[in-house]
This record gives C-alpha cells, sequence and structure tokens, in this order.
C-alpha cells in the first residue's frame, strides 16, 4: 500500500528532468502566492484555537 505512493514519489522528480519541464516565472510566483496563504491560514487557525 505504501509501495505505490514512495516509488511514484521517488521517479517524478527524475521523469521531470528528464523531460525537461519547467516552471515559468508566473507558475513559480502563483505557487509561492498559495504557499503564504495556507501559511497565514493555519496561523490564523492557531491563534483562533488559542483564544477558544
Amino acid at each position: 500500500m505504501l509501495v505505490t505512493p514512495v516509488g511514484q514519489g521517488l521517479t517524478f522528480a527524475p521523469m521531470v528532468r528528464a523531460l525537461g519541464l519547467r516552471a515559468d516565472d508566473n507558475d513559480q510566483a502563483l505557487l509561492r502566492n498559495e504557499a503564504r496563504a495556507a501559511s497565514v491560514a493555519a496561523a490564523l487557525t492557531a491563534l483562533n484555537e488559542l483564544d477558544d
């Protein structure tokens, strides 16, 4: 059961490199902004839980 996700996870990055795929600057900015928004949401949730 764990073999499939681990196997896919280990082969994904080499496959992407072999295909020569790269994210452009807009894709990287979008991912960065989504990560920032997720971290802010997690922080706000943690603060709300402390208040309860």
